[in-house]
């Protein structure tokens, strides 16, 4: 199962500047100060959060692969 991340550029100087969502998972909110550590930090939070889900019975399919969509504002 591939799971598509949906990544953000937070426009807000005081916050984390990037975030994203995961396409068919939710409640997985991720969020880094670079895009580098969004990519490395990533699998791993929804390979975590798909475990404790599928613990409680959720029933997520395991992930296989990533794919990355950086969001721009037009």
């Amino acid at each position: 199962m591939k799971y598509t991340i949906e990544v953000h550029e937070n426009e807000d100087p005081q916050g984390v500047r990037f975030w994203a969502t995961v396409e068919g998972l939710p409640n997985c909110p991720l969020a880094e100060n670079t895009i580098d550590d969004l990519y490395r930090h990533a699998p791993e939070v929804i390979k975590d959060v798909i475990e404790t889900s599928n613990d409680r019975g959720a029933n997520f399919p395991i992930p296989t692969a990533f794919e990355f969509r950086l969001l721009v504002n037009a």
